[in-house]
């Protein structure tokens, strides 16, 4: 979106909340892309609501780790460490194959042991 260029982010969300796209890939990146502009935002509810949403429409093996991936750190952000933890372990669970498994595996173990303080 020109409008993320610029980092008009309200824009963005109104002009990627218009669009729709019977792609898989395109519709759930236009999601991710709403994510995205909520966590420049610092609107990390928002952002991890959306990236859920790109992880849960019509997931595969190749992008929805990235956007599981993006709502942890969306649920980090709002100290929420038991969802982004649950977000790590569906990658580690589901997708073992992704590039995100080994983060994934890396980040759980950290917020477990925070967990534990």
């Amino acid at each position: 979106s020109v409008y993320m260029k610029k980092g008009d982010y309200d824009n963005a969300i109104l002009e990627l909340s218009k669009f729709k796209s019977g792609d898989i890939a395109v519709q759930a990146r236009t999601l991710s892309l709403i994510g995205d502009a909520h966590m420049e935002k610092a609107e990390y509810s928002d952002a991890a609501s959306f990236y859920m949403k790109a992880a849960g429409y019509k997931p595969n093996e190749f992008l929805t780790p990235q956007y599981l991936e993006k709502a942890a750190i969306a649920y980090e952000k709002l100290q929420n460490f038991e969802s982004a933890s649950d977000c790590y372990n569906e990658i580690i669970t589901k997708f073992r194959e992704s590039s995100e498994y080994a983060n994934a595996e890396k980040q759980k173990a950290r917020l477990d042991g925070l967990a534990k303080k």
